[in-house]
């Protein structure tokens, strides 16, 4: 009868411990869920704040290029026109019937080549530096990705434009090949409004995405 009652006591003992040793890891468990579940909800509000930085610095990078592409656009086809209204073989070098004034390639003086201003990339090298590019979506990270690759594209091309202004003012007064440099000038100008368009195209997806995502 001892003996009976000495294993009912050790078998109580057991399941006492073993629903101890339960208690014990289920609270464990559930602390390191409930710890996780709170960094994943700070992560998407870090990500919800990067995502609304970069939307609203897209929208301005968009309206500046919204504002250049008419500019360029007329100055690409008034520059065109003037080559192909004037050009002439001279000696094998590019020459033409008259020299332009700023007027016949659809250049404003009072407005230069409208490309002044940096296009903004705090949003991008945010997400970055933060940490919430790691927990975007894909296909959101690769848009921004390429959205601001094209941006560096515009800024190069920016300052191929400008170079080769320079270089053609040079070459109209002084020495220097100047229907070359018209040439390249109206080449250039082709390349700048095709950048514009591309990079206009993709704010448009990045926009309606990270709008969705927010």
């Amino acid at each position: 009868m001892l003996s009976k009652r000495s294993g009912e006591a050790t078998r109580s003992r057991w399941a006492f411990l073993v629903a101890e040793a339960f208690l014990i890891v289920f609270s464990v468990l559930l602390a390191l869920a409930l710890d996780e579940w709170r960094q994943g909800v700070a992560e998407q509000r870090r990500v919800a704040r990067v995502l609304e930085t970069i939307h609203e610095e897209l929208a301005r990078n968009r309206a500046q290029i919204e504002d250049r592409l008419p500019y360029h656009e007329n100055m690409r086809k008034a520059t065109e026109q003037f080559v192909t209204d004037n050009i002439m073989a001279e000696e094998n070098l590019l020459a033409f019937k008259r020299r332009p004034h700023p007027q016949d390639l659809g250049i404003q003086t009072n407005r230069g080549l409208n490309i002044a201003g940096n296009l903004r990339r705090v949003g991008w090298e945010l997400a970055i530096n933060s940490g919430a590019l790691e927990h975007m979506e894909f296909e959101t990270m690769l848009t921004l990705s390429r959205v601001y690759a094209l941006q560096e594209e515009e800024e190069e091309q920016k300052r191929a434009l400008l170079e080769q202004l320079n270089l053609l003012y040079r070459s109209y007064y002084r020495t220097g090949d100047f229907g070359g440099e018209l040439q390249s000038f109206s080449t250039t100008l082709v390349d700048v409004v095709l950048q514009e368009r591309a990079l206009l195209a993709a704010y448009d997806r990045a926009l309606k995405m990270t709008d969705g995502e927010r």
